[in-house]
């Protein structure tokens, strides 16, 4: 009996993941290819166009199935969500229940990881990698290798850019010999290639929509917002950073101690997929939800913590006092705790949400309208009837293309569901996971074969579009060179915003009728540019140091800051030449605006903020600062658990003592 209390804390991790139940946007917009698949028009978003919306076809697959059988979408799916987050968590136990303090200790930390709570419902596919991951860790200590292996094969299917992640496991799970290793990374890529197979077929492309939507910006820039997203990701997190650093530990301190066998083979295979889940969102350049795409390496932490951690009693003791003090230690530095549900937040309560380098705590975002118990919670009634006939343009492609009508046609600002406007370069220094980009005029209306955009490229993209997404026939020859084509087709560049490095300073060229948001009837724009730290966790308009046309620094009133800005005649470009000496190391930040009166009052009506400088680096300003920035909400449940911890882990220090640790 006194070994199972492993399993309780297995039920507290899974009471608090309910806790903390919701859905976010993105997960609507596979609910919407569910249905358009159900209803007869195939897996598609828009009927009649094929492009691959979604990122996960093993999840896709599963919804599916639970559509079918007459369950709901929403909210079903994060009840479905939480049960395999929870089938996971019982792969966990039953792979180590041999090392119940490791168990415990792994638990615990896992509950007090934001990242992992909150992705433990969401409605994506992260519940089932996680699931997926454990039951392949419960076969290799079961010692059966093939279905290991088998269940490996399933992780690239899930997400195609877990195929490295699962390839170190994959190597451990195969027998030693050049030829058995490479059957067994044949056989874990055979399902991701055979989707990719389908998808170059069915779709016109091997990837994803959104791979070429998201990946447009150019790799420097990319590389340096990936590392602040990393650093985000786990700032905000003290279950995450005590994960990766009790995982480092113990696999320095023990790992190297284990006798050759699989708990050995285990923690390094652990280390290294955890060092390429790490990678993946730095060279992709992050995403806008913070904490999800450094899950993969958490979990590869946790599983390092298992194989690693050392036995038997009472040595094993100290190491669980260890863990509990480490992540008692990052709860009270960061100041946040999972116990922080936040389920009565109302819609006010946007204001308050923080990002970080550009992503943000979406559960946060959505709570009031998607989370389970949300005092808001939308209530799901889907319209019926014809669309219009011509796409509609959105912003939130999620809720809105699976409220609105299924044959109404819609793209989003972002090129997820648009894969003309994803072949255009995004603006520098945009929000991770959702470029900026200028919408080119015209650009919904590729799909009709009779319109010209008035160059020969864009006619020729046009062209090629329409027959590898649009083409009923499948198998032509012509299709096929158009899928080529538009696979080695480089980006069109934007003009709307130019920055060049001259040396002592810094050259920017902004064309405001060009930026984001059409205003057809505006004689002039407004074009507001602030100084700002890039690292600040906020910033509003209220920034009081600007710029002038000239680029000098201008001193901006609070209570004019939303109306000041310089203003440009439409179709004109507005050209800066700012010194680095004015820059010293602060962004600059642009919004584009059109002046109104509205009841008397002037006003300004902006478009979205974008940085058009901003340093290398950029980030490292704002890493104490975000480090500690849930003081300055909820300290008091993180302190108290921490409290809690510290008292556990004094007892099981007492218990050990005399037995040195390492």
């Amino acid at each position: 009996m006194r070994k199972n209390y492993p399993l309780l804390i297995l039920a507290a991790v899974v009471i608090m993941a309910a806790a903390r139940a919701w859905a976010c946007d993105d997960a609507f917009i596979t609910f919407r290819v569910v249905s358009q698949f159900l209803a007869g028009h195939g897996p598609v978003f828009n009927v009649g166009e094929r492009v691959q919306v979604f990122t996960h076809p093993l999840w896709f697959i599963v919804l599916t199935a639970w559509s079918a059988v007459g369950a709901s979408l929403f909210p079903g799916v994060i009840w479905l969500s939480l049960a395999v987050f929870t089938a996971g968590l019982a792969f966990l136990y039953l792979a180590f229940r041999d090392k119940p303090l490791a168990l415990a200790s792994v638990f615990v930390t896992m509950m007090f990881s934001q990242s992992v709570m909150d992705f433990a419902t969401g409605a994506l596919e992260t519940p089932l990698t996680f699931a997926l991951f454990t039951a392949a860790l419960h076969a290799l200590r079961t010692g059966r290798a093939r279905v290991a292996l088998a269940v490996l094969a399933l992780l690239p299917l899930n997400r195609l850019d877990l195929l490295p992640w699962a390839l170190p496991f994959a190597w451990i799970a195969s027998a030693p010999g050049i030829r058995s290793r490479a059957a067994a990374f044949a056989l874990v890529c055979a399902p991701a290639a055979a989707w990719m197979g389908f998808s170059t077929i069915y779709y016109g492309a091997p990837l994803p929509n959104t791979a070429v939507a998201k990946l447009g910006i150019e790799v420097w820039g990319r590389l340096d917002q990936g590392l602040a997203y990393v650093a985000g990701s786990l700032a905000h997190d003290p279950g995450a950073m005590a994960l990766v650093a009790l995982g480092i530990y113990f696999a320095a301190r023990h790992g190297r101690r284990l006798a050759d066998g699989v708990d050995r083979r285990i923690a390094a295979a652990g280390i290294v997929s955890a060092a390429f889940g790490l990678a993946y969102p730095v060279w992709s350049g992050g995403d806008f939800m913070l904490g999800r795409f450094v899950l993969p390496a958490l979990w590869a932490m946790a599983a390092v913590i298992l194989a690693a951690f050392p036995e038997p009693a009472p040595v094993d003791r100290r190491a669980a006092a260890l863990a509990f003090t480490v992540l008692a230690v990052f709860l009270v530095v960061t100041g946040h705790s999972t116990s922080n549900l936040w389920i009565g937040m109302k819609n006010e309560s946007l204001m308050r949400s923080v990002g970080y380098a550009g992503a943000t705590d979406e559960r946060r975002v959505y709570l009031p309208w998607f989370g389970a118990y949300a005092p808001l919670r939308l209530a799901i009634q889907r319209e019926t009837g014809p669309g219009t006939g011509k796409p509609i343009v959105v912003a939130m492609l999620g809720r809105t293309g699976y409220l609105g009508r299924g044959e109404q046609a819609m793209i989003d600002i972002w090129a997820l569901s648009d894969p003309f406007l994803g072949r255009f370069a995004p603006l520098p220094n945009s929000r991770p996971g959702h470029p900026y980009r200028p919408l080119p005029d015209g650009y919904p209306r590729w799909r009709e074969a009779g319109y010209s955009f008035g160059t020969a490229e864009l006619d020729a993209l046009a062209r090629d579009l329409r027959l590898a997404h649009l083409s009923t026939d499948l198998w032509s020859v012509e299709r096929a060179r158009a899928i080529a084509r538009l696979a080695v087709h480089r980006l069109f560049p934007q003009d709307a915003l130019k920055v060049a490095d001259e040396g002592d300073a810094m050259r920017i060229e902004v064309k405001p009728s060009k930026m984001f948001r059409p205003w057809p009837d505006a004689g002039k724009l407004v074009v507001w540019m602030r100084l700002h730290d890039a690292g600040k966790l906020r910033y509003g308009i209220e920034l009081p140091v600007g710029l002038d046309r000239d680029c000098a620094r201008v001193a901006v009133p609070k209570e004019l800051s939303d109306l000041t800005g310089v203003d440009v005649p439409s179709g004109e470009t507005l050209v800066l030449r700012c010194p680095k000496s004015i820059l010293a190391g602060d962004a600059i930040l642009l919004r584009i605006g059109v002046r109104q009166v509205i009841e008397g009052r002037a006003h300004v009506e902006y478009d979205e903020a974008i940085e058009a400088i901003r340093p290398a680096f950029w980030w490292r300003t704002g890493l104490a600062a975000w480090l500690v920035q849930g003081w300055t909400e909820k300290p008091k449940p993180a302190v108290t658990v921490a409290i809690i911890l510290l008292a556990v882990a004094g007892l099981l220090w007492r218990r050990g003592r005399g037995d040195p640790l390492g």
